[in-house]
């Protein structure tokens, strides 16, 4: 939800950036957008032609800013073009991969972002001031967003963390400032202020994010009390009367893990993406919507008073892993944990925090692939 909700204001944020400079599009650009989107399945088969390395991260590379010097060339905010061509790509074969090929060079040019507004001045006294009132805002933004999601069918749960990580201000809001007083609409002092307090909320919101778990658990009774009557659909409760194995996280380990389990145990699956629940339906995996690394989902469930025996934990997030144990633990369950680990390290710290058993995920891989060819090679 958070980043469904960020994602919308980045967009407002771009076509206001596109907007600023003030400028009528050539009656090119309609044929240039014409011409990128017929040319979009090129594109993702030039995606999909690119591999694993370097070279995915080049054609990224080159859509970004080719697509920003294509926008310009008709008189367009290049912002947009850049934005324009990321949505053609998205939810391809290959886009999560090219978004991670990517994410260090956007995580390099974001830092120089930043340093650049640090070297812009220094805070005067009346900076100092504002700051802090402006901050308090930041409060009443959390609960505002907290009673819209609320409106909205949200379980209290997941509004209360959504409304606390969207509570901070963004560095959007320090892009659109930049706009602002490179166009002379605002003082260069206003920069600094919004640099300040953006910086500091980010403080806060980390603070706060950290602890999300503590707060909704301290105000459940109390914040339950503006949940919507009618939740979503994919919020509603899970049933497990008589359900012996809960597998969470249903990717190709849990969906394996289910096939084998299922035919002689009472199986469900649980998985936070819609996506994954669809394919796992469609695959007659009896699998439901499930934020297991978070208390309302374990306190909605009582897991210490079902028939449930045994919980395997198959989420590629070890951190994942280990709160979801953590916390049925402090639930009251206390039956059998498993959990799977990709690293050698990971795996004191799923026993720490509950875990009974951790398959390493490579090193039974290697293993079971040698099995295999033995059994071939005697048949």
């Amino acid at each position: 939800m958070s980043i469904g909700i960020l994602i919308i204001q980045d967009i407002v944020a771009v076509l206001y950036l596109g907007a600023s400079i003030a400028k009528i599009p050539s009656v090119w650009a309609i044929v240039l957008i014409a011409a990128i989107l017929i040319s979009r399945p090129l594109l993702i088969k030039l995606s999909t032609s690119a591999g694993h390395g370097e070279l995915l991260l080049l054609f990224g590379l080159v859509m970004a800013l080719g697509g920003s010097a294509l926008f310009e060339w008709v008189d367009m905010k290049g912002d947009l073009g850049s934005l324009f061509l990321g949505i053609l790509l998205a939810n391809t074969a290959k886009s999560e991969e090219l978004a991670n090929s990517l994410f260090s060079i956007k995580e390099l040019f974001l830092v120089g972002f930043f340093l650049s507004i640090g070297m812009t001045g220094l805070p005067n006294l009346d900076t100092l001031i504002i700051v802090p009132i402006l901050l308090t805002l930041i409060f009443f933004k959390s609960a505002l967003f907290f009673f819209i999601l609320s409106f909205f069918k949200s379980r209290t749960a997941p509004a209360v963390k959504a409304s606390i990580i969207l509570g901070n201000y963004s560095e959007f809001g320090l892009i659109v400032t930049i706009v602002g007083v490179s166009q002379g609409w605002i003082s260069n002092e206003w920069l600094i202020v919004i640099a300040m307090l953006v910086s500091t909320s980010f403080v806060i919101s980390s603070a706060l994010n950290s602890r999300s778990d503590d707060i909704y658990n301290n105000f459940r009774e109390r914040l339950k009390k503006f949940q919507h009557k009618s939740l979503l659909k994919e919020e509603n409760e899970i049933n497990i009367k008589g359900v012996k194995i809960l597998i969470c996280g249903m990717g190709r380990v849990g969906g394996g893990a289910y096939d084998y389990l299922a035919k002689e145990n009472n199986v469900i699956g649980l998985d936070f993406d819609n996506d994954v629940i669809k394919k796992q339906r469609k695959k007659h995996r009896k699998t439901y919507y499930a934020n297991v690394s978070g208390s309302d989902f374990w306190s909605q469930i009582d897991i210490k008073n079902t028939t449930v025996e045994h919980i395997m934990l198959c989420t590629p997030n070890v951190d994942t892993n280990m709160h979801a144990a953590s916390l049925a633990r402090e639930w009251g369950f206390t039956g059998k944990i498993s959990a799977t680990a990709i690293y050698n390290d990971e795996k004191d710290g799923l026993l720490e925090s509950g875990v009974d058993t951790v398959f390493d995920i490579y090193a039974e891989a290697g293993a079971g692939f040698a099995l295999h060819g033995k059994e071939e090679s005697k048949s």
